[in-house]
């Protein structure tokens, strides 16, 4: 059984985890209301450059594809 977090599950998701969406953006949680659907976020990288450095933007949940780690982040 795998212990390792998924994307997913946005229960799971910490202030400070770093996200690569479906889009391809890369965002940082500012704050998880842990109601299961929303995250708030700065963007850090994002193919629509007006969004990076934008802060406390909402992210659905189920736009997240994965956890970014190690050199990613």
């Amino acid at each position: 059984m795998s212990t390792q977090r998924q994307p997913q599950d946005s229960m799971a998701v910490v202030e400070g985890d770093r996200l690569r969406l479906n889009d391809g953006s890369v965002v940082s949680v500012d704050f998880n209301p842990r109601d299961g659907v929303w995250l708030f976020c700065t963007y850090v990288s994002s193919p629509d450059e007006s969004l990076v450095g934008q802060s406390q933007q909402p992210v659905y949940g189920t736009e997240v594809a994965a956890f970014v780690e190690g050199e990613d982040a």
